[in-house]
């Protein structure tokens, strides 16, 4: 500390031009060293970057090897494989603040117009083809957050894909603080030689002093910056065109299987017990309960009966299903029964189905000669549920086609994999940078020590 004091007490903050000091010098310095803090924070982000990549690599080989564990040898729902779970990223991106970190390029206070602008450019660039998307996922999400008293912290699912968005931008930002300080220090330092020649005052202004350190640090600014770009230009015509949008293109799918059958709110009836009862008992109790309240139910209420229990849950349900299988098949039959909308938050109908027995069709429904529909519309009522099974079915095999394409995990592994390559290549150019400075960085003080002229030299 003794040391510290006595440096500042030496140091020479004096700016008398007529003693041959230069009063922009310390001006010089401190923007000098600004820019070193900037550069060097692009730096670790980068680096940052290139360490999470090789960690989702990582990641995305375990999570392979234990899918084709599952499916050869186990039978899993499908809820629990990985395919299903790379789904949770719609859930993730429809509670994150990704849609909001794009939307602050636009609401930054400068002057610089220009500035301005290019935030807009940026959006739209590296988000424009998702931008209703994201747009309509955050609406439906601030109104699911008012319904929740205490939101869950949303947290990214399986990868850190986002996280490294969120750093490029961040990058992005510094560079352009970057710039905007560039822009002010030349205008400030151009006021002050207009002041200096109006009262004739000869002094030399230096905008930059002879630092080693900088010289290395801006060619090294310069790689990054050409590092964020390839990986953002990779993210708006890869990720997004051929990763995200397919499994955007299959969330809307299995929606759109769950509304088929939530279509109509009814009475569970309270006889019932999916997990315990075996499926000929539920089906008996079903049509029993459609028999006792005959006058007071409608035809609709009628067919999503049979439907869920008589054809979907007997689909489902097996003799050898687990306790927590049986408790998710109960969890969606009340969700289904109140009429509330089926989310990835919740349990869906596609879910819910055995990982092998996916492209298996569900059974039309058969009136059972031992139970008999006590209606005059019986004939209709079977014809619609029927009709309900066909599309259901069409449903299930088109969200098949999607689900079970091998570019549905492939795209993502190439993703990976090319922008591991980049990072690779990044840090190999960094290294060989520092390398070729070697000598110089073993003269550390000399290395980063800031040399400004005197007005007299």
């Amino acid at each position: 500390m003794d040391t510290i004091k006595n440096r500042i007490e030496k140091l020479d903050l004096s700016s008398n031009i007529e003693d041959g000091k230069n009063p922009t010098k310390i001006l010089t310095k401190t923007t000098m060293i600004v820019y070193d803090i900037i550069l060097i924070a692009i730096i670790l982000i980068c680096i940052s970057t290139v360490i999470l990549n090789v960690i989702n690599m990582i990641k995305f080989l375990y999570e392979c090897f234990i899918e084709i564990g599952n499916i050869q040898y186990n039978d899993v729902k499908t809820e629990n494989t990985f395919r299903y779970k790379l789904l949770k990223y719609i859930i993730y991106i429809t509670n994150s603040d990704i849609p909001e970190i794009v939307n602050k390029f636009n609401n930054q206070e400068t002057s610089a117009e220009k500035v301005e602008n290019s935030f807009e450019k940026i959006k739209n660039i590296f988000f424009g083809s998702t931008k209703e998307n994201f747009e309509t996922l955050n609406n439906n999400s601030k109104e699911t957050q008012k319904e929740n008293s205490k939101p869950e912290k949303n947290k990214e699912p399986i990868f850190q894909i986002f996280l490294i968005l969120k750093l490029y931008y961040t990058g992005i930002k510094l560079y352009l603080s970057l710039f905007i300080i560039c822009i002010i220090i030349f205008t400030v330092f151009k006021l002050i030689t207009v002041t200096s020649i109006i009262n004739n005052i000869n002094i030399k202004i230096d905008l930059i002093g002879d630092q080693k350190l900088l010289y290395t640090l801006i060619k090294i600014g310069l790689l990054s910056f050409i590092y964020i770009s390839i990986n953002l230009v990779l993210y708006k015509y890869y990720f997004v065109n051929k990763i995200y949008n397919k499994y955007y293109d299959t969330y809307l799918k299995i929606k759109e299987l769950d509304t088929i059958i939530n279509n109509t709110e009814i009475d569970n009836p309270n006889n019932i017990n999916v997990k315990s009862d075996s499926k000929e008992d539920i089906e008996k109790k079903v049509i029993e309960y459609i028999n006792n309240n005959n006058n007071t139910l409608t035809k609709e209420k009628k067919i999503k009966l049979i439907l869920l229990y008589c054809c979907i849950v007997k689909h489902i349900k097996k003799e050898n299903n687990n306790d927590n299988d049986n408790e998710n098949l109960r969890k969606y039959i009340d969700t289904i029964c109140k009429g509330n909308e089926i989310s990835y938050e919740a349990i869906t109908l596609y879910s819910l189905l055995s990982n092998k027995n996916r492209k298996e069709p569900i059974k039309y429904y058969i009136l059972n000669n031992k139970i008999i529909l006590e209606d005059a519309d019986a004939n209709y009522i079977i014809r619609e549920v029927n009709k309900r099974i066909k599309e259901i079915n069409d449903k299930i095999n088109e969200i098949n086609l999607l689900f079970e394409d091998d570019n549905y995990i492939i795209n993502l592994g190439w993703y990976f994999l090319i922008s591991l390559i980049i990072s690779s290549l990044y840090i190999t150019a960094l290294i060989i940078i520092i390398y070729s400075k070697y000598d110089e960085i073993k003269d550390f003080k000399n290395f980063i020590n800031i040399n400004i002229p005197n007005d007299n030299n």
